[in-house]
């Protein structure tokens, strides 16, 4: 597969820009395998997979075009994707030590995550073997966003399970399950609208002043000079998921309505247990636009919508919901997400002038000054059809030969910007995943296991019809 682009796009321009100090910008989706493993083999699925992804084999350099100066990819033959063997150790943090927690597995990989990552130089991703016991172990796919946004992190992690799968079993499988995406995107590809210069500096002038707003925050007993992020996961069970499905139909509603809904919902609740009056939630919604708009095909083709709820209009939560989901349509009606992806074309060409460094101070300033409450996004794998009372099938291989993908974990690892909770939701097994980022900044851990309590709570009850506030 040839490179069918040279120069970044905004947002790959925009991440490689930003990852600095603590910001890291990664996406990990481990697999947790059980059964037989050949690590030879699995290394050997991951480079017949990166063939399939070619930014996973390019690093960035800069160029100058009449003086404005552009980031572009560079291919690089001469380096291997690295594929990386760890041994899992001692778990004191694990309430079962035959299951780790994310938490655990990161802990093992903290020193590679959190490295410098010198995209001029090295590749934008790296594969870790996590060797759990004898028959347990995960398969560690780590993209940076430069290269990739959640669907295509996670179509990476669904390459590399098949590759092994064929060369474990001697037979290609393609997985074509009938599923209805996870992510925001429309029933139908529409054209972009086309923007005068009134429209796009009236569009700018929003989001300065969204900048400005100071959001609420759930509060937390942190400390401001923690930079550790800590990751917690809530694993719903198949019939949780039946009821959460049924009633998201019932309701007309989309289950990325329901997460935005219901850490709104977390957030009230948490405060008011410690008598902390409600202010206005902000919400940033990552979507991606490779799938609501024609002739856009890029690698990493992340949006935002934003939000803003007062707390009067979350005083009743089914009332809530619906204003959460008229608010979704109608910024997708007016195209917020193609706005916003201007605007940052708009902030990148701004400073095209200034050498590298400089402009990475200014983006990186300006992108952190967007603070939110919270951030939800979809990480790719699907919500399965259901047509009547039956399911159709995964989207990701659940099985190689005599080894069970029995998880997968999404993890967005130091992704910019300050915002202090970020939700990755997806599906898998039919089964709900929830992992929440939260910031060493607001939350200990202990805080951070809590308060996902309250957000499984809210989200339980208001499927159960019974009162969430």
């Amino acid at each position: 597969m040839q490179l069918e682009f040279s120069r970044l796009n905004p947002t790959s321009e925009m991440v490689a820009l930003t990852t600095r100090r603590n910001t890291k910008n990664l996406i990990i989706t481990p697999a947790v395998l059980h059964g037989p493993l050949d690590p030879d083999k699995l290394a050997a699925a991951v480079h017949r997979a990166v063939d399939d992804f070619p930014q996973l084999g390019c690093t960035i350099k800069e160029t100058k075009e009449s003086g404005r100066r552009y980031l572009t990819w560079v291919p690089r033959p001469d380096l291997r994707f690295p594929v990386n063997f760890v041994t899992m150790g001692d778990r004191s943090t694990a309430s079962d030590r035959t299951l780790p927690t994310v938490q655990d597995l990161l802990g093992v990989l903290e020193s590679s995550l959190d490295r410098e990552w010198n995209l001029f130089e090295e590749l934008p991703g790296e594969f870790h073997i996590v060797k759990v016991d004898h028959e347990h172990h995960l398969a560690v796919p780590v993209v940076h966003h430069v290269a990739a946004d959640a669907g295509e992190a996670s179509s990476f992690g669904r390459g590399v399970a098949l590759a092994y799968r064929e060369l474990v079993t001697g037979e290609k499988l393609a997985v074509e399950a009938r599923v209805r995406g996870l992510s925001t995107a429309m029933n139908r590809i529409a054209p972009r609208k086309r923007k005068s210069a009134l429209d796009g500096f009236s569009s700018l002038w929003k989001s300065v002043q969204a900048a400005t707003l100071r959001p609420t925050l759930a509060q937390g007993s942190g400390s401001r000079d923690e930079t550790r992020e800590f990751h917690v996961k809530r694993l719903f069970s198949r019939q949780e998921t039946l009821q959460i499905s049924e009633w998201i139909s019932r309701a007309g509603i989309r289950l990325s309505d329901v997460i935005l809904a219901c850490g709104n919902l977390a957030i009230d609740r948490w405060n008011a247990a410690r008598h902390i009056e409600a202010g206005p939630i902000t919400t940033a919604m990552t979507v991606n636009m490779e799938g609501r708009y024609s002739g856009l095909r890029e690698p990493n083709a992340t949006s935002v919508i934003f939000f803003k709820f007062l707390p009067e209009e979350r005083q009743v939560p089914e009332d809530f919901l619906r204003r959460v989901s008229q608010t979704r349509a109608r910024h997708f009606g007016r195209q917020m997400d193609s706005q916003l992806s201007g605007n940052l074309r708009r902030m990148l060409d701004s400073v095209r002038l200034l050498p590298l460094g400089a402009r990475s101070r200014v983006v990186y300033h300006l992108v952190n000054k967007q603070q939110f409450s919270m951030t939800v996004t979809m990480l790719g794998v699907v919500w399965p059809l259901r047509e009547g009372d039956r399911a159709f099938g995964e989207s990701f291989p659940t099985e190689v030969g005599d080894t069970l993908i029995t998880e997968v974990h999404g993890i967005g690892y130091k992704l910019l910007s300050s915002t202090p909770i970020v939700f990755i939701v997806y599906v898998f097994r039919q089964q709900l995943n929830v992992v929440m980022a939260a910031a060493g900044s607001l939350f200990t851990y202990e805080e951070a296991e809590c308060f996902m309590d309250a957000f499984a709570s809210v989200l339980m009850e208001l499927s159960e019809g019974t009162p969430a506030g």
